[in-house]
């Protein structure tokens, strides 16, 4: 008996609707899934909460509040704020296609959640404001797809593991305000995609800024104050070209401020206050230069205050108080920038205040008590409207105060008394 052969033409469009159907009931039973998982998340471990309210056992949770989804898939899961008081359970990584998970300000307690680690395709992990403790795990870098992991404002002691430098795909890394008391690894100078990393607020013991850092070209925001630091800045800081923010203030950093490091062209804020940071301020700032905030108050700086810092077309805050700073202030001082806040009491700065320090009307603050600066207050500051403070006293001004500061309608703080008026 002869066989009616196949008609592969008439097949195909059959077999792409059985296909489709296939990826349709796929699809659907996916969605059951991740909301009885869901459900069961908000039951036995979230509780009722108003925000919650859209969870049902109806609706897809992908028009859930707190969710999001792609292609019908959970990819991220936001439960900050929600008091939740209860360990991470495991079964949160039953939601495959998870990659944002976010449980800031709440109450979780216990150790790093290592049960995290089933979840295969996490890239986003905020757990700030929480009640973790205990140090954290040696093999952290199993969360190896990780791109931003955010533990601030937690009770996590210890060191930080060296593994940390083996998470390459991580771009945002925060650990302040815990409880470290350990060290922290150089190794961390090998995630070549870093751009942010906040250690600040964590009482290391005693260490050196590692020159592995220098390596880290993305770095943005580099920010390790009250950490313990000593030694020298690393020369290798003038490396990271991307550098917008630095601060290292409230530490026991000593030796001089590198050159190389306020040549960096995008450098906005650059805070060295509380140090034992000596020699001179560089003179090596570029008049391109972003720069807008400075404060290398609460130092060993000797020497002038560079011309060059008045060049600094976005400048808005200088703080140089509590060194021994001598010579003139800059006499172009506040004419090419909008200046905000000049600090420098507790100096030993001679000659005149500048008469520009408000030609772009933006000075708010300007405090020079305890120096030997002399000659007449400004006219130009009596026609100030910004003005909220003058702290002039125990200097050597003489003539008359002009008549307008004494109407200057937002100033609060008026200090002039020691001098020779």
């Amino acid at each position: 008996m002869s066989r009616t052969p196949l008609q592969w033409p008439k097949l195909i469009p059959l077999l792409f609707i059985l296909l489709n159907s296939l990826h349709i009931s796929v699809n659907s039973q996916s969605l059951d899934v991740q909301r009885s998982i869901l459900l069961n998340l908000k039951q036995q471990w979230i509780g009722n909460q108003p925000t919650l309210e859209t969870w049902d056992a109806i609706s897809s949770p992908c028009n859930w509040s707190r969710i999001d989804c792609a292609d019908d898939m959970v990819i991220g899961v936001f439960l900050s704020n929600l008091y939740i008081s209860k360990e991470i359970p495991a079964t949160i990584c039953e939601l495959q296609s998870l990659t944002d998970l976010d449980l800031s300000y709440n109450l979780i307690p216990g150790e790093f959640p290592t049960v995290l680690y089933n979840c295969p395709n996490l890239q986003y992990l905020r757990l700030v404001k929480n009640s973790f403790v205990g140090q954290l795990p040696q093999d952290i870098h199993n969360l190896s797809n990780l791109q931003l992991l955010d533990l601030a404002d937690n009770g996590f002691t210890g060191d930080i593991p060296r593994a940390m430098g083996q998470l390459k795909d991580l771009s945002i890394l925060r650990l302040n305000t815990n409880a470290f008391n350990g060290t922290f690894p150089a190794d961390i100078g090998n995630l070549s995609k870093l751009v942010e990393l906040e250690l600040y607020g964590n009482r290391f013991v005693p260490m050196k800024i590692p020159p592995e850092f220098g390596r880290l070209e993305r770095i943005e925001r580099l920010s390790m104050s009250e950490c313990n630091l000593i030694g020298e800045i690393p020369e290798s800081f003038g490396n990271l070209s991307s550098l917008e923010l630095l601060d290292l203030s409230s530490n026991d950093l000593v030796g001089s401020i590198p050159r190389s490091l306020v040549q960096l062209k995008k450098l906005r804020s650059l805070s060295l206050d509380t140090n034992k940071l000596s020699g001179e301020i560089p003179s090596s700032f570029h008049p391109l230069n972003w720069m807008e905030t400075i404060d290398l108050s609460t130092n060993n700086l000797t020497g002038q205050i560079p011309t060059t810092l008045s060049l600094l077309r976005k400048l808005s805050d200088l703080i140089l108080f509590d060194n021994h700073l001598s010579g003139v202030l800059p006499p172009e001082l506040g004419l090419h920038s909008m200046l905000r806040r000049l600090d420098v009491h507790n100096n030993q700065i001679s000659g005149q205040l500048p008469k520009s320090l408000c030609a772009r009307r933006s000075l708010e603050d300007i405090t020079a008590f305890s120096n030997n600066l002399t000659g007449k207050i400004p006219k130009s500051l009596a026609e100030c409207s910004s003005l909220e403070t003058i702290q002039l006293h125990n200097n050597g001004f003489s003539g008359e105060v002009p008549p307008g500061v004494w109407t200057l309608t937002s100033l609060s703080v008026l200090t002039l008394s020691s001098n020779g008026f």
